[in-house]
């Protein structure tokens, strides 16, 4: 992994463990949300907003309604 790609998987990390109290070590490339870590409804919506504004994403092609109802 590159530097930059290890710096954005921090960003991440810190944005799911502040926003639900868990430890950043619990997170990983393959961790999901809604299977590993019970993260679903607002607390998802709430992290989505924060990698919004932290992050370029183009959400077109995703549906976040499959996976968390």
């Amino acid at each position: 992994m590159s530097l930059r790609e290890d710096r954005i998987l921090a960003e991440i990390r810190e944005i799911i463990s502040e926003a639900q109290g868990i430890d950043s070590s619990q997170i990983h490339l393959d961790t999901q949300l809604f299977d590993d870590l019970g993260i679903a409804g607002d607390d998802a919506d709430e992290i989505f907003q924060e990698l919004d504004k932290r992050f370029t994403i183009d959400w077109n092609n995703i549906h976040l309604g499959i996976h968390f109802g």
